[in-house]
């Protein structure tokens, strides 16, 4: 029997490895699947003045298809989700109709009840480039927190262009702080951040680690590219040969002083025939805080001229009569009149500190403290009257090796590129036994017993797809038996255990499997059997997949710890700047989600408002009317006065988890606790959660205890109060309230996350859960059924999350799925415990759990069998989960009818 390990017992690295880690991956045969780019440009294609975020955002759209496939992708408001750009969108990004080379229309654009990862192909690797600010949307900010979300679960990395934090370090910029705050705090979950300088990039580290966490994970995530010069433009002498003007090219606004620079050039010209012959123009809008005093000084000297936004031609003009150019900003994320000015070869005055020092040094700049009156006076007098000066700048302009935009897509892309290369370097680097083991992998020999155990390396899987996109996993085992069924039965009970410990396990035939499966029963194994299984009588091709499966359990390890880890980020980041952060107008909003329940509904409404009456806007209660048939609707309008309700209705039935996608696209709060029309939230326990919300503003995720009672329909007699008193708690011993990781969270009781009202999300990941058309059949899969649970478990396991102790909500325990119900117990939970057991749950308690589900699969039977109800259960696969994890054959009895998917039962 072969053992493979993955272990990340941290081991220093050798000088050859550190001294590697600086370097880029070297690329080309890495086993990396096809980059495929999407470009979000929403902002841009909207907007008709734009600023030099838009510049870069066009640059960018256009230079990418020349070095990596892309599509062009916005936000869908009435999906909600992402969508394509339709022929109308990519002519306003590049305002024309004829698109450039390369860029084209996706056959998927305006097409609806699609999810976007529905689009995707499979055969290839996806980045989201997202080069804007995302409050310029409305509500952007909120929508750049949905789609990083979203984008995690589709498998989709988000590279975010960042530009600066002004609006955040600028006391002239209030207006923007909060929504800038609020921006750059999101940020932090991209898993690439590209500042357009490396003085930006430091700033963005710095602001990081200013929230009171471990903020390195994110900070090395930060890899600046700095914007291009652009292409080198050869300007012809203006006609009467004179260079008689100074440029300036910017909104005008207190930080890019441009106010100083006229009173400058006025005090000089004064004393200095040199620049008294000189014109000034000046280009840009005009900033409020800047419009007197640049008034009053432009109005002082008629050789000085006011341009607001201006075209292309007449800038290009007033470059040819250039003789320099001043950009005096001090504070900027780049500086892209230097650079502009430097490709068309005029000298430029410009600071000697921050970004814009960082693009002088390549040459044609006279530097200066531009904070220095003095100092910015004397280098206007420097310029005008020193021709040898001006000679060396452009004599150093003509030797820069300037970058086009198209070097900067390249450069973006290949940032891309060496990201998903370094990830892989863990299990690619892999090294033979006799050699120093390389990072995550450890390699050795054993014995168990008598058993000879050969721990084994991994280089013949590395033709893998999807290998560990890092070293930082936990340990993982794997056990490749390549014997029979009775050679399995004679090993000793110490080497079955490897096989029954294992994370993945992998056999030679059916049998063998087989035989594996009724050992561990009697065994007594008391844990859950490994959750990937690997069959093939090939023994190389059977260990090959047996790596192959742990790689990708790694892997997702791997990426769903830096996501906790990013979350912990957001968290401190949120907390730290909370009180002067952008906020929705809601702290939570309470959803309840009906369909002809009027009685429950009305008395939910009633009980909700009256316990969140004592908070005001801090909470609002939402109702969403699923088009009732019944008087839901009219008996609901008791509540339309209140201004801490909103009803919503539905024009058409969506389903009952399609009403939940309704619920979840909402916005106007940054938690959201979604119910059924039949679950109570207790008074008691709310006061607590918004308590806790008020602390931890960026919080992931709630999970309150719960209680059920149990009601087929709402009598005359019946109450909130009679349903809360009847309460029967899922964990009556719990343990203390606090911040735990999901998965100790999940262990309180069995439900795992199936109950939606037992949860708080923030709503980013709310929308994310729901983010399905739930138009397949009923209880196929996980997203069919319990979409929550799969989400939680898979993206969020080592997420923390706040854990409510005392009883939080009463639910309904009475379903309406009894048809469903065999499936559920012997399939669907089933697939929730290896789920949990992958999410690093308990395996002993989940073992124990799930023999509940082996003797309520045998009731559902009874009750299908007496009632004539058919079993949804396509035979036999649909069993060997159930199997595996009962360590027992699962017996449909005869006479019970099966009704395969095709029918939608």
């Amino acid at each position: 029997m072969s053992v493979a390990v993955l272990d990340t017992t941290p081991r220093p690295r050798s000088s050859a490895s550190q001294e590697s880690a600086g370097r880029p991956a070297e690329g080309g045969g890495n086993g990396l699947l096809p980059l495929h780019i999407l470009l979000f440009a929403q902002s841009t294609a909207a907007t008709e003045r734009r600023s030099g975020i838009h510049r870069v955002t066009v640059e960018l759209a256009r230079r990418l298809s020349g070095v990596a496939p892309v599509d062009f992708v916005k936000w869908d408001t009435t999906q909600g989700q992402l969508g394509y750009f339709d022929r109308r969108d990519l002519e306003s990004l590049f305002r024309a109709r004829t698109l450039p080379a390369g860029v084209r229309v996706n056959p998927y654009a305006g097409r609806v009840n699609d999810r976007f990862s529905a689009t995707l192909d499979p055969g290839k690797r996806y980045w989201l480039v997202f080069p804007e600010i995302a409050y310029h949307l409305p509500d952007g900010n909120e929508t750049f927190a949905r789609v990083i979300s979203q984008c995690r679960d589709y498998g989709v990395r988000v590279a975010s262009v960042f530009y600066d934090l002004i609006p955040v370090t600028n006391p002239h910029y209030q207006t923007y702080r909060p929504p800038h705050l609020r921006y750059s705090i999101d940020l932090a979950r991209s898993d690439l951040i590209v500042p357009i300088s490396h003085h930006v990039g430091t700033v963005l580290a710095d602001f990081y680690a200013q929230g009171g966490v471990d903020a390195d994970g994110v900070t090395a995530r930060i890899r600046a590219v700095p914007l291009p010069e652009g292409e080198r433009v050869a300007l012809p002498a203006p006609e009467d040969g004179q260079r008689d003007t100074v440029l300036m090219v910017g909104t005008v606004e207190p930080r890019k002083r441009q106010v100083e620079v006229l009173k400058a050039f006025n005090q000089a010209a004064a004393a200095d025939p040199a620049v008294a012959r000189l014109k000034v123009v000046v280009i840009g809008s005009l900033h409020p805080d800047s419009a007197l005093e640049f008034h009053r000084q432009v109005d002082a000297n008629p050789n000085i001229t006011y341009c607001d936004y201006s075209s292309e031609a007449f800038i290009q003009d007033c470059y040819q009569r250039a003789l320099f150019t001043v950009f005096a900003s001090n504070d900027e994320g780049y500086g892209l009149p230097i650079a502009e000015s430097v490709a068309r070869g005029v000298p430029c005055l410009t600071a000697n500190f921050g970004s814009m020092a960082e693009i002088a040094e390549g040459g044609g700049c006279l530097t200066v403290n531009v904070e220095d009156q003095e100092a910015l006076t004397a280098g206007i007098r420097r310029l005008a009257g020193d021709a040898a000066l001006r000679e060396r700048l452009c004599a150093e302009i003509a030797e820069r090796r300037l970058r086009t935009w198209g070097d900067y897509a390249a450069d973006v892309v290949r940032l891309i590129e060496d990201t998903d290369a370094r990830a892989q370097q863990a299990l690619a680097a892999v090294r033979p036994p006799e050699a120093e083991p390389a990072a995550g992998v450890r390699v050795r020999e054993a014995t168990v017993g008598t058993t000879p155990v050969r721990f084994v390396s991994l280089p013949r899987a590395l033709d893998a797809a999807a290998l560990l996109p890092s070293a930082e996993s936990a340990g993982l085992t794997g056990a490749a038996f390549p014997g029979s069924a009775e050679e399995l039965r004679a090993l000793p009970a110490a080497a079955r255990a490897l096989l029954y410990a294992a994370d993945a396990a992998a056999f030679r035939s059916e049998e063998a499997y087989r035989a594996f499966v009724e050992a561990a029963r009697e065994d007594g194994w008391p844990r859950l059997l490994p959750t990937r299984i690997v069959r093939d009588a090939d023994a190389e091709a059977m260990e090959a997949g047996l790596c192959r499966a742990l790689q990708e359990l790694a892997g997702r390890r791997a990426e769903r710890m830096r996501w906790a880890d990013d979350e912990r980020v957001l968290m401190g980041l949120a907390r730290r700047w909370q009180a002067e952060s952008e906020a929705p107008a809601a702290r939570l909003s309470i959803v309840i989600s009906t369909y002809n329940r009027a009685a429950f509904v009305c008395e939910n409404a009633r009980w909700v408002l009256e316990a969140i009456a004592p908070y005001g806007p801090e909470v609002r209660l939402v109702v969403v009317d699923n088009a009732s048939t019944d008087d839901s609707w009219a008996r609901l309008q008791q509540f339309a006065g209140n201004p801490q309700c909103t009803l919503h209705r539905n024009s058409a039935n969506t389903g009952m988890l399609g009403n939940l996608r309704v619920c979840s696209m909402l916005r106007g709060s940054r938690h959201v606790w979604v119910t059924g029309d039949d679950d109570y939230i207790m008074p008691e326990t709310l006061a607590e959660v918004l308590r806790v919300l008020r602390e931890e503003p960026a919080l992931p995720l709630g999970v309150v205890n719960f209680g059920v009672y149990h009601r087929a329909a709402f009598s005359p007699m019946d109450s909130a109060d009679i349903f809360v008193r009847e309460r029967q708690p899922l964990a009556p011993e719990p343990m203390p309230s606090g911040l735990y990781p999901v998965s100790k969270a999940a262990g309180e009781h069995d439900n795992l996350f199936t109950a939606v009202y037992a949860i708080i999300f923030r709503s980013d990941i709310l929308a994310a859960c729901f983010n399905h058309p739930f138009t397949g059949v009923p209880f196929i899969d996980l997203v069919e059924s319990v979409p929550t649970t799969r989400i939680i478990l898979d993206n969020y396991r080592h997420t923390p999350a706040w854990w409510f102790a005392p009883i939080g909500i009463v639910g309904n325990a009475h379903n309406s799925w009894t048809r469903h119900r065999m499936r559920w117990h012997a399939l669907l939970m089933p697939m929730v415990f290896e789920l949990a057991r992958e999410a690093g749950m308990d395996g002993e308690k989940l073992y124990g759990w799930s023999r509940i589900h082996r003797e309520l699969f045998r009731e559902a039977a009874g009750i299908a069998l007496e009632r004539d109800i058919p079993a949804h259960l396509d035979l036999p696969g649909d069993l060997e989960v159930g199997e595996r994890v009962f360590r027992e054959p699962i017996e449909v009895p005869a006479g019970i009818r099966l009704e395969r998917p095709e029918s939608g039962w």
